[in-house]
């Protein structure tokens, strides 16, 4: 009897260990800042505008975080690189005040969101200024997938040289030479 409680609390305690190691290992994949690096597919969809006359128009395009020493690069085509810190799956980055397409206006970019398993959900808000007063702001839901990791070139796949397919078998030439008198 006293030793089936033993194998209980054994059980028990190995148990508790499994799913704590378990739950550690989840939060520090969730935490992995580089799980968020990569090419995005995203989709834009204008939440609210300022800007009367003036504004930019966002339908597809590609987002693409990396990282650069300590920190964190969030490029949207057309637009200044943002720069952030990386916090977990968290994204938050901002521009400089910079000089738009548009004519006469400077801007400031920034986003804010997630990557939660290769899917990304941001908001993107543009600050406009003529003279360094504030204008009109623009701002958009980004959402999108990771881009698939390109493929690594197959060209010498096992030793094999591009162009020569492996016309022999090495077993059967083994064989034959075994069968060879001596």
């Amino acid at each position: 009897m006293r030793t089936h409680l033993v194998l209980i609390a054994a059980f028990a305690i190995l148990g508790t260990v499994e799913v704590a190691h378990a739950r550690k290992d989840k939060r520090t994949d969730k935490n992995d800042p580089t799980a968020i690096l990569g090419t995005y597919d995203v989709r834009y969809e204008e939440v609210s505008s300022t800007c009367t006359s003036t504004s930019i128009t966002l339908t597809r395009g590609t987002l693409k975080v990396s990282k650069k020493k300590k920190q964190l690069l969030v490029d949207i085509e057309r637009f200044p690189d943002m720069v952030g810190s990386p916090r977990g799956d968290k994204i938050r980055a901002a521009s400089k005040i910079a000089s738009t397409s548009i004519d006469g206006l400077d801007g400031k970019f920034s986003v804010a969101g997630r990557v939660d398993e290769g899917l990304i959900q941001l908001v993107f808000l543009a600050e406009y200024y003529v003279d360094d007063r504030p204008y009109c702001a623009q701002t958009w839901n980004v959402t999108g997938k990771k881009q698939a990791a390109a493929k690594k070139s197959a060209r010498y796949h096992r030793g094999t040289t591009p162009g020569l397919a492996a016309s022999f078998d090495l077993d059967a030439l083994i064989d034959r030479r075994r069968a060879l008198p001596v």
